[in-house]
């Protein structure tokens, strides 16, 4: 084996800073979804208030659709609390927050090319190192804010099964509504 063959890599380069390319999009993405529960959440609240005005506005003589009304109100409220909590997790991490990997500073990178330029006996070799750490810190920060996006994605989807039992209890408390609209 000469010594040309030992050092030839895999160039993956361009593997690398996909990943972390769509790691940063992916990111993006999470901040933005941040708007849908809060609508959810806003429509479920004002729902509630009103059927829940218009029952103690109408005194009923049915103390068990009461009973059953305050039940389905706190799991909704139980619910929306769930939801809100683990959209601020997926949010900021509430009370931390995600610190996710940057590439690096561009003085700090071009300084390390010049250097190797100026330490390795050929251009090849400086750029063969230069690639292996381009790949390294790409490949690093990839994987931190992978691993950061995959706990946020996990967060989310407990967020969206808290707004789902919400949903669920406001439609029944709707449906009690108009069920005594209709009967009364």
């Amino acid at each position: 084996m000469n010594n040309n063959d030992e050092k030839k890599e895999i160039n993956t380069l361009d593997f690398y800073k996909e990943l972390y390319f769509k790691e940063n999009e992916r990111k993006k993405d999470f901040d933005n979804l941040v708007n849908l529960p809060i609508l959810i959440y806003t429509t479920i609240v004002a729902v509630n208030l009103f059927t829940l005005e218009k029952f103690i506005k109408e005194p009923s003589t049915i103390d068990c659709v009461n009973c059953f009304l305050k039940i389905l109100v706190s799991i909704t409220l139980g619910s929306i609390a769930y939801s809100i909590y683990y959209l601020l997790i997926s949010f900021v991490n509430f009370p931390k927050s995600y610190i996710y990997k940057e590439i690096g500073n561009p003085k700090e990178i071009f300084d390390y090319e010049q250097n190797l330029r100026e330490e390795q006996e050929t251009l090849e070799d400086a750029e063969l190192l230069m690639n292996h750490y381009l790949k390294d810190s790409f490949m690093d920060c990839a994987n931190t804010n992978f691993l950061i996006n995959q706990k946020r994605s996990d967060y989310y989807a407990q967020s969206k099964n808290g707004i789902f039992l919400g949903v669920a209890s406001t439609i029944i408390i709707i449906l009690i509504y108009f069920i005594k609209l209709i009967n009364f």
